[in-house]
């Protein structure tokens, strides 16, 4: 599966806030074993978690990496929102965890996105992890299988 389709594919799928100006930026290419719906899948939660926990004008980064060496591809989706608690940051794969349930109603989702990215990820051999800090945004990072040349 050829990631910087599947990231346009899911680019197009997301709902976009009225009056949002959010930029969503793809940088590098690689090609990985999976299912093309579930990365789609995949990243469609993840930037829809961003663009919910990113201010208008803000920006989302794609940054995808073919590690040859190790036979992984990683892919960071990074944005300059809000960030996570360091406290919720174990948590926000789980099903339901909402890392600020005081804003819930604000900012919406059902609290399965992440969850949803975990299976879909394990499905295809792949890992996700995340780092964050307040302030200064989140890094979603999945590692899959390159597909063999």
């Amino acid at each position: 599966v050829y990631v910087p389709e599947t990231v346009e594919e899911a680019r197009e799928l997301i709902e976009v806030p009225e009056g949002s100006k959010r930029t969503l930026i793809i940088e590098g290419e690689a090609v990985v074993m999976g299912d093309r719906a579930g990365l789609v899948q995949v990243f469609r939660n993840l930037f829809e978690n961003s663009a919910r926990h990113t201010r208008p004008n803000g920006t989302i980064r794609v940054v995808i990496q073919a590690d040859e060496a190790s036979g992984v591809a990683r892919i960071e989706v990074v944005d300059d929102g809000e960030g996570i608690p360091l406290r919720s940051l174990p948590r926000i794969f789980e099903r339901f965890y909402r890392a600020d349930s005081s804003r819930a109603r604000e900012v919406g989702g059902t609290g399965l996105g992440l969850a949803i990215v975990k299976h879909l990820v394990s499905a295809m051999g792949g890992e996700v992890d995340a780092q964050s800090a307040l302030g200064r945004g989140t890094t979603i990072r999945v590692t899959l299988p390159l597909a063999a040349p």
